[in-house]
C-alpha cells in the first residue's frame, strides 16, 4: 500500500501551487475538473492536491491554516541547506515560526509557514530516512 496524495484546502490554489513550484522546485501535474490542482517533487514519490476552498465548503467551516499550531500537521521538505534555502523562503514571503534548531540525533530543521499560512518543514537528516 501507497499513499497516493495528501490533500490541503486552500483558498487560491493557483498562487499557492505557482509559489511552492516556483520556491520549492515542485511542479504541476494534474488539474482536477473542480479547480483543483496537483503538484509532485521531484520523483513523484510524493504529491499534494491544492483543493479550492471555495467549493469546499462555507467560509467558516474552513480551516484557518494561521490558527493551527505548525507542530500540530506540516509538510516537510528535504534539504542540504536548511539556513539558505530558508532565508530565500522568506524573502519570498514565507515566515518562521521558529529558529533553526539542530536535535541531539544531528537533525537540522526548521517550521515555517507558507504566505497562505500552511505550516511546512525544511530538514536536514543526519541519516536519511529512506
Amino acid at each position: 500500500m501507497i499513499i497516493e496524495h495528501v490533500a490541503f484546502v486552500v483558498r487560491d490554489p493557483e498562487a499557492v501551487s505557482s509559489w511552492y513550484c516556483d520556491h520549492l522546485g515542485l511542479r504541476e501535474i494534474r488539474r482536477g475538473g473542480g479547480g483543483d490542482i496537483f503538484v509532485s517533487d521531484d520523483d513523484d514519490s510524493t504529491i499534494l492536491q491544492l483543493e479550492d476552498a471555495r467549493l469546499v465548503g462555507e467560509e467558516e467551516t474552513i480551516a484557518d491554516h494561521w490558527s493551527r499550531d505548525a507542530r500540530q500537521l506540516h509538510l516537510a521538505f528535504n534539504t542540504d541547506d536548511v539556513n539558505g534555502l530558508c532565508h530565500r523562503l522568506l524573502e519570498a514571503g514565507a515566515t518562521m515560526e521558529g529558529d533553526i534548531i539542530v536535535t541531539a540525533d544531528g537533525d537540522e530543521m526548521v517550521l515555517l509557514r507558507d504566505p497562505w499560512g500552511l505550516p511546512f518543514q525544511l530538514v536536514k537528516r543526519k541519516e536519511k530516512m529512506k
